[in-house]
């Protein structure tokens, strides 16, 4: 598994005002419904390819499928070089980021998408 997430302790109050009106979470059928989305859109994407998810893109199409703007490659250039990443984590890191976009449903991969991804790369790296 390459996605590292750091889970809190839950306040106890936190506890007792579930259900509350004033407590904002995503319904679990809706956040389903976006990863049946986003598996779908990979689906097609792939349709021609001997895989169908993000997580299986070969190296030689990596840039191809994970095409991001020059803003986004600068930033991420810059965590490599920070981070010391190897080509394998490079290579997880814009499956990851890829996926991301797919669960918001967009085709162009964002700085936002990119740094999402880079905080579930490390509970402990300093961004």
């Amino acid at each position: 598994i390459d996605l590292h997430v750091t889970v809190n302790p839950v306040d106890p109050a936190s506890l007792i005002n579930i259900g509350d009106d004033h407590i904002q979470s995503e319904p679990s059928q809706a956040i389903a419904a976006r990863v049946v989305q986003a598996r779908n859109i990979q689906y097609a994407r792939y349709r021609n390819e001997r895989y169908s998810t993000n997580s299986h893109i070969p190296a030689s199409k990596l840039e191809y499928y994970c095409n991001i703007g020059h803003r986004e490659k600068s930033y991420i250039r810059g965590i490599v070089a920070k981070l010391g990443l190897s080509a394998r984590s490079y290579s997880t890191l814009l499956k990851i980021t890829r996926t991301i976009a797919d669960l918001d449903g967009k085709d162009f991969i964002s700085l936002e998408h990119t740094s999402k991804a880079l905080q579930y790369r490390s509970t402990t790296a300093d961004y």
